[in-house]
């Protein structure tokens, strides 16, 4: 499985990924999210699309804009993520690295 080891914003939308694999990608999330999601739409505030997060097993995620419902029905907000090997795939590459 691929993951993302670090990242930056290199654009409105748009963040540069270094995968495990020693390749950089740009990955453009215009290109595949829907602005007007209940949660991806979320993303398109830029205020929000710059709280990106990388987690523990590579992905991108941004804390607490989805919301699922606990078993006495509340509703507890969660991370929206996206996982590193759709990220790897939908994305344009720059470079490979020496490992």
């Amino acid at each position: 499985m691929k993951k993302i080891i670090s990242f930056e914003i290199v654009g409105l939308y748009v963040l540069r990924c270094t995968f495990n694999n020693g390749v950089v990608r740009d990955l453009d999330i215009s290109t595949f999210m829907d602005k007007k999601g209940k949660y991806s739409g979320k993303i398109f505030d830029e205020k929000t699309f710059r709280s990106v997060k990388l987690g523990e097993l590579g992905q991108l995620y941004w804390d607490g804009i989805a919301e699922m419902k606990d078993i006495n029905g509340n509703i507890i907000p969660v991370e929206y993520d996206i996982c590193p090997d759709f990220a790897y795939m939908n994305s344009v590459i720059l470079s490979k690295i020496p490992c």
